[in-house]
């Protein structure tokens, strides 16, 4: 759980999804072997402002 707005927090979410995303691809493999990522991120302060609802999801495409 992040309690502490800091900068550049999104890009921490963003880098260390990718990361999680590429380390599963082994050498000589297909991109075919991928497996979606998910990232859960709990925050106790609002991190997009564009809602009011109590649970909000957001989707990076």
């Amino acid at each position: 759980m992040q309690v502490l707005n800091v900068d550049c927090f999104k890009q921490r979410v963003l880098y260390n999804t990718a990361k999680t995303y590429a380390n599963q691809i082994v050498s000589g493999k297909d991109y075919d072997s991928l497996i979606t990522v998910i990232a859960l991120t709990i925050v106790d302060f609002v991190l997009i402002e564009e809602t009011e609802n109590y649970i909000s999801s957001f989707h990076l495409k």
